[in-house]
This record gives C-alpha cells, structure tokens and sequence, in this order.
C-alpha cells in the first residue's frame, strides 16, 4: 500500500472490523462498554468512533453534505459509557467509508485510486463466485482492432450481469454543494461507467466475448456501476435513470465561457452522447422510437457495500437486483428502501427474492 505505516494500519483497522461484524447481530442494534469497545478495536475506535454529540452536528440543510459525517461511523460513543453499533449491513456500510477514506488520506491519488480500484473489483468478483453460472473477471475482447475490458461479468440461466467499477468518489468540494465539482464527479463515476456498460452490451448482442452465445441477442443484460463508496440520494436509481432520460438529448453549456466549467460539460455531454450512441445501435432495426425507460430499466448503480449486501442476502448474482428492480418508494435512499420492500413482503427472509 506504499509505507509500511500505511499498510500495517490499514490491516490492523480491516482486522479490527472483521472482528466486530463477527459479534454484531445481522438485524437490531448491539451495546459495547466504551471501555471494553476501545480496547477490543483500538484501530476502529480511533479511525470509526464519534460521539453522539458530533454525528452530523452541522448538518443542517441538504446542500450541506460535506458536514455529514454518520456514513463513516461504526461506533457512536453514547457519552454515558455506552458504544452503540448499527446493524450489520449498515455498519459494514460505515467500514467501507472508515477504510477507503484512511487510505484516500493516507497515499496519493494515483496509487489510491489503483489500489481502492482493485480491491472493489476483486471484492465484486469474490462475491459473484460459487454457483451455477460463468463468471469472468477482467476479460480483454477485441472489437475492429480495439481491445476493451469487463471488469467482472456474470452469465445465469435468464441474464447476463455486468458489473464496471470506478475508484471516484464524491469530494468534499462536491458534497458542500458545489454544482460543477458534483458534476464532474457523476460524469467521471456513473456516466463514465455508464457509458462502459452499455458498450459492453452492444457488444455482447454482436456476439463477441465469452459471455456472448447464440442467444446473446435476447437475454437480459443487467447493467451494475459499482463506486467505493456512496453518492448518496444522486445514486437513487429512480433519479438516476430520470436525470438521465432528462439530458439524453440535450447539450449543457457555460454561460460565462469559464474554461473549468467548459471542460466539466463537453465531458458531461460527450459520456451522455455515447451513452445514446451504444443505445441506438442495440435497437432493432425496425424500432420507430427509442425507449428510454426500457434502456435504463436493467441499470443500477451501487456502492460496494449496498452491492455485496444485496449479493449476500440473495445468496448469489441471479435475481438479487430483483425486488428493486421493480418498485421505488422514493425514499431516495437505498437502505430505506430495502426496509420498505421487506415491511412489503417482496423478499424472504432467507434471501431468496
């Protein structure tokens, strides 16, 4: 990971919260004394505690979000010797946050960025392992000379599941509210992979990769854009795939002739038009209008902790995307709305969807 101080930390704190999942219920909330808490996970406790007090003090407004802070706690100092820890889901969720961030913090962007890269694919791909289906993982195809790559590409008996994988995360400078930062880092996190996903699916119904058979043409492609760590409410996939729809044939332009600006929205424009690009070659040849809704139907977009619960609880990759696929309550939150299609009965306890 670069230093050794960085590598042994960075252990010793994923130590400290493999340790804690073990004790903690999937379901209800678990009490530690503060004491026995600190001395149990050093690490986490130094890196993942804030008292009660300090969680999202000066969140006031949601134009304030980088004052948010209860996405990376895991343990909440109760101030009266009390530690309390969230469900499993959710505090795995919070881990995700305390360890990518401890390593964006500790080493420079570019190692960083390859290094959070690789563990969120090769965490994706561990998760997508066992079962009765072909799995691929980093598979290089050629197309007229070009060579492309699925990050981690799954076939069942009823789809075909991609999954691409970008390091960005939401900045700081997006999170106070900055519209061009938050811009710039939906293009280079979900429109850029967007735009990957849907290339690799033309090019599955070509008949290229090893994912792609005789019937390549009409199976289900389900497209999963995967970020370390979450965009909050942007990632709703019913905002998401509105937002979308909205600017797929329109063009953004500063006003002022700001050159930073300029650059954000001709990159923003262009992910956008190759997006519609890849869509209008999938359309059969006879289509007399393009559906957006269905284009963006099968295309999720997940942080790697919301993903590999929903991997976990259906035990597997085929239909764990199901129940959400579905039905929004427009919460525009994703772990509301798993509880929300649960109180719903639209899932079994078991896993199965």
């Amino acid at each position: 990971i670069g230093s050794q101080h960085t590598e042994s930390e960075t252990l010793l704190l994923i130590d400290d919260v493999r340790q804690l999942m073990a004790k903690i219920p999937i379901h209800g909330l678990c009490i530690f004394k503060n004491n026995h808490a600190e001395k149990e996970y050093p690490y986490l406790w130094r890196h993942g505690q804030k008292s009660v007090k300090d969680v999202n003090k000066y969140f006031l407004s949601p134009f304030s979000m980088d004052k948010r802070n209860h996405d990376a706690t895991v343990l909440f100092d109760l101030n009266n010797g009390d530690t309390l820890v969230l469900p499993r889901s959710m505090a795995l969720a919070a881990a995700c946050e305390v360890i990518f961030g401890n390593i964006w913090k500790s080493l420079g962007t570019k190692k960083a960025a390859d290094l959070v890269g690789d563990v969120v694919e090769k965490c994706v791909a561990r998760a997508c392992r066992g079962g009765p289906h072909t799995l691929v993982e980093r598979e290089i195809y050629t197309v007229k000379n070009e060579n492309f790559e699925i990050d981690v590409g799954v076939r069942t008996d009823k789809e075909i599941v991609l999954f691409e994988m970008k390091a960005k995360t939401l900045t700081s400078k997006a999170r106070s509210g900055d519209m061009f930062a938050f811009i710039d880092d939906y293009t280079k996190s979900y429109l850029h992979m967007a735009v990957q996903l849907f290339r690799h699916e033309y090019n599955i119904r070509s008949g290229f990769t090893s994912l792609a058979t005789d019937d390549g043409n009409t199976m289900k492609v389900v497209k999963v854009a995967v970020s370390p760590l979450s965009f909050g409410p942007a990632s709703d996939r019913a905002f998401a795939n509105a937002l979308l729809r909205s600017v797929a044939f329109a063009r953004m332009h500063a006003v002022d002739g700001d050159k930073k600006t300029t650059e954000i929205l001709e990159d923003f424009n262009e992910s956008v038009e190759n997006i519609m690009n890849q869509i209008m070659a999938i359309l059969p040849a006879d289509a007399e209008e393009v559906n957006l809704h269905g284009a963006f139907f099968d295309l999720f977009w997940l942080d790697l902790g919301q993903l590999l619960y929903v991997l976990d609880r259906a035990g597997g990759v085929e239909n764990a995307l199901n129940p959400m696929r579905h039905i929004t309550f427009s919460t525009r939150d994703f772990w509301t709305e798993v509880f929300l299609i649960d109180k719903q009965g639209l899932t079994r306890k078991n896993g199965a969807t």
